[in-house]
């Protein structure tokens, strides 16, 4: 997206500040962002265990 809009044009549109975005982009996720990222990668990993094993369960 970056290559059709600048970040500027996109914070303008959105009403919020460029340095409140850059601040939110630099961001460490939170605890439960964080546990969102693990159960997908659990996920990931159960689905090609399965597809590898031809396991339906």
């Amino acid at each position: 997206m970056q290559e059709e809009h600048s970040i500027a044009d996109l914070c303008d549109a959105l009403a919020v500040s460029r340095s409140g975005y850059h601040a939110w982009a630099a961001r460490v996720p939170g605890p439960s962002a964080q546990a969102d990222a693990r159960f997908a990668r659990a996920g990931s990993i159960l689905l090609l265990w399965r597809a590898k094993w031809a396991i339906a369960l």
